[in-house]
């Protein structure tokens, strides 16, 4: 079972939410809200690295 924020997160991932949506929707969280939605696991799980654009240059 996820909860609310695990939702939106995965759906802001996902990209089936504009990002504009979530950035108005973690705003209007209470500080406690964001720090629940900020903590891993929960956003852990939704994130991937990005590659080092170095690591993509070729000799």
């Amino acid at each position: 079972m996820l909860y609310a924020h695990e939702v939106i997160l995965n759906e802001l991932a996902q990209g089936l939410r504009p990002v504009a949506d979530g950035v108005e929707w973690f705003e209007g969280l209470s500080d406690d809200g964001q720090r629940k939605a900020w903590k891993p696991p929960a956003i852990a799980q939704w994130c991937t690295p990005l590659p080092c654009p170095h690591s993509l240059a070729t000799p």
